[in-house]
């Protein structure tokens, strides 16, 4: 009799670990099609004008932008130190508005069309901001090497603008 009920008690016992065991799996499996690992817990998510969900960690201190108009933009909304590199025009009085603001930027960029890939691996920027005419290999091989990128409209000619 003795050894039938230390029988049970052992069948009741795997038993019991089985149904933890199988608790604890479940708890780990994924819900709604993603694992809670993927989603972000900091930061937040800003939609460029391509409609791109870019997530930024925390507020950008290492802002990357290749156009005039959009450094202007941004030196007006941040410090000039939180702007890495700028367009080369932006030192120039007779097409800027931010030459003062500009000169402590060391990197200048000369390109209207492209930004050396090695040179955004050499500044890391925590944001690159282009105009919706940067080429789309750009684009791509920036955020395939993990960096956030916004793609911005820019604004149109001054012609356009005179006929309005």
């Amino acid at each position: 009799m003795l050894k039938k009920f230390a029988l049970t008690i052992r069948i009741l016992l795997v038993a019991v670990v089985v149904v933890c065991f199988a608790v604890m799996l479940g708890g780990c499996g994924v819900s709604n099609g993603t694992s809670a690992a993927s989603e972000p817990k900091t930061g937040y998510n800003v939609v460029d004008s391509e409609g791109t969900t870019v997530h930024l960690q925390k507020k950008p201190m290492r802002i990357l932008s290749q156009s005039l108009t959009f450094d202007s933009m941004i030196l007006g909304i941040v410090p000039p130190e939180r702007l890495i590199a700028c367009n080369i025009l932006g030192g120039d009085q007779d097409s800027s508005f931010i030459v003062e603001e500009t000169k402590g930027i060391a990197t200048k960029l000369k390109s209207f069309t492209l930004i050396p890939t090695d040179l955004v691996l050499k500044l890391k920027p925590d944001l690159i901001i282009l105009p919706n005419t940067a080429k789309p290999e750009m684009i791509a091989t920036f955020r395939d090497l993990g960096y956030p990128v916004l793609v911005c409209k820019s604004p149109p000619p001054l012609k356009t603008l005179k006929k309005i």
